[in-house]
């Protein structure tokens, strides 16, 4: 049973601290998957730019291998 449906069988069956508590602990779940999307999406970003920034550094070591072959 998902924590929802436990939160309702103990709401049903009159035990309302035990309802509380679950929809306490399926609140904090939810909250913890919002803050590891946030966080694979920052992740994701950082390497993204990342990947960018060496593409980059690539060009311009190419830039400079070719100025030193023209001295």
């Amino acid at each position: 049973m998902t924590l929802d449906e436990q939160e309702r069988a103990a709401y049903i069956a009159g035990d309302t601290e035990r309802a509380d508590l679950f929809g306490r602990l399926d609140d904090l779940t939810e909250a913890l998957g919002e803050q590891i999307a946030q966080e694979t999406h920052t992740i994701d970003n950082l390497t993204a730019e990342r990947d960018m920034l060496l593409e980059r550094v690539d060009e311009l070591l190419g830039e400079i291998a070719e100025l030193r072959a023209w001295r």
